[in-house]
């Protein structure tokens, strides 16, 4: 199936933004379900999936990612990212390399695959609020700290910062459009609150003993909408 193989490789940058905005789509909306479901085969490659109430499921179809992932997860409980290589993790779930090719690209794919997975387990249950939406980002990050901090200590081409940002991207964009009500937003201005967003949970989790994820969504709330009252303050005596 290279044309499936091919759209699973255009489309899996935004595929997490994809699933989140059809999750919504599919609870709140009656949309047709072989729409969603046709998205999901695209990515996983599965021939079986079922929808229920709440969410989506998905059947095990993906025994080699999983295990290739799960390898992964435990070399780099020991190892940094940059010293781990294919080999290494072919090696570790008796695996050969050919395997490794033909469902990744390298082991930033890998790594971006194992967020992307993880995010759409996420959004089954995902709530309305855009805080507590962030406040189970988080939790996500804090459970799965130790992998985390190795991934997000990656710069450059490829890596997981790389994705994450592009995964925040239009989440942001649509935020700030329905904000400010308008449709066009400078590039500049979403990179700005990307990069705080991506750096401050990467501080965040690189910090030896990092606060729970409820007290640093609470702070980081706290703080922002302090800011934006005070904002709001200052244009009303301005006018």
């Amino acid at each position: 199936m290279p044309a499936l193989r091919w759209a699973k490789q255009l489309f899996r940058p935004i595929f997490p933004v994809v699933i989140y905005l059809l999750h919504f789509w599919t609870l709140h909306t009656h949309c047709p379900k072989k729409l969603c479901c046709f998205v999901l085969k695209t990515y996983v490659s599965s021939d079986k999936i079922s929808f229920y109430k709440g969410g989506v499921v998905v059947a095990d179809s993906n025994i080699t990612k999983q295990a290739l992932a799960s390898a992964l997860k435990e070399l780099m409980e020991e190892t940094s990212f940059d010293k781990i290589t294919v080999a290494h993790i072919c090696e570790k779930c008796g695996m050969n390399r050919k395997s490794f090719y033909y469902h990744f690209k390298d082991k930033f794919d890998l790594v971006n695959w194992i967020f992307d997975t993880d995010f759409i387990t996420l959004t089954t249950n995902c709530p309305d609020d855009h805080w507590k939406f962030f406040e189970n980002l988080c939790s996500y990050f804090y459970q799965n700290r130790s992998f985390y901090r190795k991934a997000f200590q990656v710069n450059g081409q490829n890596s997981f910062s790389e994705h994450f940002r592009e995964f925040l991207q239009p989440l942001i964009r649509a935020r700030i459009e329905t904000i400010i009500n308008q449709q066009t937003v400078p590039s500049i201005c979403v990179d700005f609150f990307v990069d705080g967003i991506v750096c401050t949970i990467a501080r965040w989790l690189l910090y030896k003993d990092c606060m729970p994820p409820e007290q640093f969504v609470s702070i980081l709330k706290l703080m922002i909408q302090g800011a934006a009252v005070e904002v709001y303050t200052k244009m009303n005596q301005e006018e």
